[in-house]
């Protein structure tokens, strides 16, 4: 089992491996990505979810376009209300000076496509999913591991996107079953974070960032390296390298305590196989 020194390693590997990504052309191409998607608002975030349940990333056709992605033909727009603004110079007489001001005449209907909906060049992500390996057994300790604090673990076929999921009401942690054994091994550990950091939470990013931090750790433990995903996962939480860097220490204890239960028990099922 790691020593509290050697877990102290690995929280500085992951803060530096942070720290290297923030600063690399991936994650420059994946922000230029980013900035082309609108933060929509409840009423339209409605309308996406009534028409295409399944939508993960939506822009409109000339945006796909400015990346090298078009919309397949035959495709069904979503329809989003867009506002109509119009300038207006308001003349100021006193100071002979004019300033620009922005009124709000109505909304207008627009069309939108989901990534799914599109095809061309490859989409800049700040996570690749783990493919390498066997590790089929780490994922079935992983499930003992959350039975011993109360969780039911089930696959499923999750949306696009969506690795897995932690509901405290069901006492039930989800894991897409379309994914290979080390990513269902990361995102395992990842959702046991979350069953035992955070039963209610105020914080999103942090959680997620504790959440990932843990499944770093016990990714290690395991032999897996998941940096290609928990870099940019991290990364993308806490929008930026110096905030993560400040979050990981705040959440040190909390990361690191947890982690070593988890390693404990696969420890202690290893030996009761070994006995």
């Amino acid at each position: 089992m790691p020593t509290d020194s050697k877990q102290k390693d690995i929280m500085r590997q992951l803060s530096e491996g942070i720290k290297e990504l923030s600063s690399s052309q991936k994650w420059q191409e994946y922000l230029k990505f980013q900035s082309l998607f609108h933060n929509y608002s409840f009423s339209n975030v409605l309308l996406i979810a009534t028409q295409f349940p399944s939508a993960t990333r939506v822009a409109g056709y000339s945006n796909w376009k400015k990346i090298g992605r078009y919309v397949r033909k035959g495709e069904k727009a979503i329809s989003i209300l867009a506002p109509i603004i119009y300038k207006q110079d308001n003349a100021n007489h006193d100071s002979f000076e004019s300033e620009t001001r922005k009124k709000l005449y109505g909304f207008k209907t627009v069309g939108v496509f989901d990534i799914s909906q599109t095809e061309g060049a490859e989409v800049p992500l700040p996570c690749q999913n783990l493919i390498k390996g066997d590790y089929s057994l780490a994922y079935h300790d992983l499930i003992r591991t959350a039975s011993q604090i109360g969780f039911q673990v089930v696959e499923d076929i999750l949306p696009q996107g969506i690795n897995g999921s932690c509901s405290h009401t069901e006492q039930l942690i989800k894991i897409n079953c379309r994914n290979l054994s080390p990513q269902k091994v990361k995102t395992l550990a990842h959702e046991i974070g979350h069953a035992m950091l955070h039963p209610d939470f105020s914080d999103r990013a942090l959680a997620e960032l504790e959440a990932e931090s843990v499944a770093y750790i016990i990714c290690n433990f395991l032999g897996i390296d998941s940096s290609d995903y928990s870099f940019g996962y991290i990364l993308s939480w806490a929008e930026g390298d110096a905030n993560a860097d400040k979050m990981i220490k705040g959440s040190g204890e909390r990361i690191q305590k947890t982690s070593e239960y988890i390693i404990k028990a696969l420890s202690a099922q290893k030996a009761a196989l070994a006995a």
